[in-house]
């Protein structure tokens, strides 16, 4: 759907990159700087000196969500698990202030891992390890490109990006000078609603089997809790 679109009987034409073939002939292929506004790092705030004095995460929860990228991808949104640091800190980290809607792509670890920052999530910041997008929304919907890096295309564009022999890592020119794939913003919105509709569908039908095969090896569990205890009596 990020590649090709909705309509199948679309006009197509090379994209010019190897790996996404053709697109429609109405998209364009840009080079990912021409559509960012903000990119930014937790590295950004300051030296390693400075950010050792002036950062303090907390043992507690506090006013303040430390953002890393294991909460969004668990799922845990200002609970227990997260971090949390104090307002001094927060004004420290300016550069990297959340508000809702930031494209979030990892930048060392493990290369791929993309997110969208949620809306209404109180008072936040960024942690280490991943990059912070401000796009220009006139141009691309964050959720677009969201969608565009969890595709097979969008993947291998960030993995390629990876230059280390040990720790994955994508430095910022490369991730500015990469391709995406830009449809009409129209067309943008309605591929978004398609494609959030259809993974909650998706997910959904995934929860519920989830469930089952809980449920399954509940009673595997107790099935066999009553055979070895003679509560269930086995006929030859």
């Amino acid at each position: 759907v990020v590649t090709k679109g909705l309509n199948p009987n679309v006009e197509m034409k090379d994209s010019g990159v190897e790996w996404i073939g053709e697109i429609p002939s109405n998209w364009g292929c840009f080079e990912f700087k021409f559509v960012i506004n903000l990119l930014t790092d937790f590295e950004s705030n300051g030296s390693f000196k400075s950010v050792k004095e002036n950062v303090k995460v907390l043992d507690d929860i506090g006013p303040v969500w430390y953002v890393r990228m294991t909460d969004l991808e668990n799922n845990n949104i200002r609970n227990d698990k997260c971090k949390y640091c104090d307002f001094d800190t927060y004004e420290f980290l300016h550069k990297t202030k959340l508000d809702g809607g930031e494209l979030l792509i990892t930048k060392r670890g493990e290369i791929g891992k993309v997110y969208i920052f949620p809306n209404d999530s109180g008072i936040s910041t960024l942690g280490p390890n991943s990059y912070l997008l401000k796009l220009d929304e006139s141009e691309v919907s964050p959720n677009f490109l969201f969608y565009f890096y969890k595709s097979d295309f969008g993947q291998i564009t960030l993995k390629l990006m990876d230059k280390s022999t040990t720790i994955g890592s994508i430095y910022k020119d490369d991730l500015k000078n990469s391709k995406v794939i830009i449809p009409p913003l129209s067309e943008q919105q309605q591929i978004v609603d398609y494609l959030d509709e259809y993974t909650q569908r998706i997910d959904k039908t995934i929860s519920i089997e989830e469930k089952r095969i809980e449920l399954l090896k509940e009673y595997r569990q107790s099935l066999i809790s009553e055979v070895v205890t003679g509560k269930r009596k086995v006929v030859e």
